[in-house]
């Protein structure tokens, strides 16, 4: 249920700093207490009053995954785990896991800023600018606004070029 732990891992105490599960308990009602809101990250935002967090990442769909984030006390950063919660059949109790992805969360991120972005003018390329001009021509379109996209074009002159090096 999502009244408190019941058992937990050494990587688990060693995180938050408990030598048991019962010291976490006593500092914090609920894990889920600790999920930071941050864009495309499970928080307990996203749920209607009442709702039970683990009921509900638990229906989730074998394509469906979700991610957290957590405040590493230590380091005071924010670690990035991916989380997956099962019901135990017949009871209120859940299992819940926890896998470190912030390496992997972090390369994928420089990744995507090569992908997308010019080294040498450090602005989006083509290809990332279309795709956010397509994703606001939608919600646009979706929302029955209307919509006006200006360009400005900025022509050098071959002599302020040459003066910036470029």
């Amino acid at each position: 249920s999502d009244n408190g732990i019941v058992s937990a891992n050494k990587s688990f105490f060693d995180f938050f700093s408990v030598d048991n599960v019962d010291e976490f308990n006593q500092m914090h009602t609920n894990i889920a207490e600790l999920f930071m809101e941050y864009e495309n990250y499970f928080a307990l935002k996203v749920l209607n009053d009442g709702q039970s967090w683990t009921r509900e990442l638990s229906k989730k769909s074998e394509d469906d995954e979700y991610n957290i984030l957590i405040m590493d006390m230590k380091t005071f950063e924010p670690k990035a785990f991916k989380i997956d919660v099962n019901s135990i059949d017949d009871t209120d109790h859940f299992v819940v896991t926890l896998t470190d992805i912030t390496k992997m969360t972090t390369k994928t991120k420089a990744f995507e800023v090569k992908a997308t972005y010019d080294a040498l003018t450090n602005i989006f390329n083509r290809s990332k600018f279309n795709e956010i001009i397509q994703e606001k021509y939608e919600y646009f379109k979706e929302q029955k606004m209307i919509y006006h996209l200006q360009f400005l074009i900025l022509i050098f002159s071959k002599k302020l070029m040459i003066l910036m090096g470029i």
